[in-house]
């Protein structure tokens, strides 16, 4: 507790940043620690980023320390988070942690957990969690000639349309001994969309060794259901989160199925949108 205390004191450097709503505080021991701060937050929300007077309220805040060996110490809402480790690795945890607190307390979009990308115009939603081939797969569908919308979360605004969100594919490394490479979608011959659009397609599809694409289609309800746990405001803005989502599944196939490697399920998931989205 006394290191705690010790470290938050030095907060002297402090402004509040918005994005999508979300009003996050940012607070640091240094001027230089803060200016780092800034540059990830804004790489991070693709310049979604906005310094603002009016500083309440605060839905979030983070602190930057120094600890004795003058090494960065992250605090979360007054408690410490992240320490130790090296600059690289601490603001590569402070990206993610961005993301996911402005997602939670965004005001005009709904986050959901998902790969997005466009076929035929209409956007293919596939909400997932980590570990579940997300990105092989809109990776592959990528170099199939899909647009790219996103990787990580589908931004869905009050009228159900999905924005683009199009961070470089976060590609795992196989020894998982360092971070995820970052590809960005032209390197996969892809385009980028840069409008917003209706949903055509909901997959739930994860990867399963030696599954065979056979997919069910299931009620917008059933949908619901499956995208909740994806669905990052679900519990802090229930309503608004449940509104969206039907507007967004409204008119949408859904459908769900275990799949193989993604270079051989790609063929039939495309000729799957085909005969949906005419």
């Amino acid at each position: 507790m006394k290191e705690k205390l010790a470290l938050r004191e030095e907060f002297d450097r402090k402004l509040v940043i918005e994005s999508f709503g979300a009003r996050i505080l940012l607070e640091s021991v240094s001027e230089e620690l803060l200016q780092k701060a800034i540059k990830r937050a804004r790489k991070a929300l693709l310049g979604h980023v906005r310094i603002i007077e009016k500083s309440e309220p605060i839905d979030y805040q983070f602190g930057f320390g120094l600890d004795e060996d003058g090494l960065c110490v992250l605090f979360e809402n007054g408690e410490k988070t992240k320490s130790r480790g090296s600059e690289f690795a601490f603001f590569w945890y402070f990206d993610a942690m961005i993301r996911l607190r402005v997602a939670e307390n965004a005001v005009d979009r709904v986050f959901v957990h998902a790969g997005v990308v466009a076929w035929k115009g209409r956007a293919v939603l596939v909400p997932a969690g980590s570990h579940k081939g997300k990105t092989t797969l809109i990776a592959e569908l990528i170099q199939n000639g899909a647009e790219y919308y996103s990787d990580e979360y589908a931004l869905i605004d009050k009228f159900g349309l999905v924005h683009p969100f199009p961070r470089d594919l976060s590609m795992r490394k196989v020894d998982r001994t360092s971070p995820d490479s970052r590809i960005p979608a032209s390197r996969l011959g892809g385009k980028t969309g840069v409008d917003p659009i209706n949903i055509g397609v909901v997959l739930f599809t994860e990867y399963r060794k030696r599954a065979r694409w056979a997919p069910k289609t299931l009620t917008i309800g059933q949908g619901i259901v499956e995208t909740i746990p994806h669905t990052i405001p679900v519990h802090s803005n229930t309503k608004f989160s449940l509104e969206v989502l039907n507007k967004a599944f409204k008119g949408a196939i859904i459908a769900k199925s275990f799949r193989g490697d993604a270079k051989h399920a790609c063929p039939e998931i495309l000729a799957f949108l085909d005969n949906y989205l005419n």
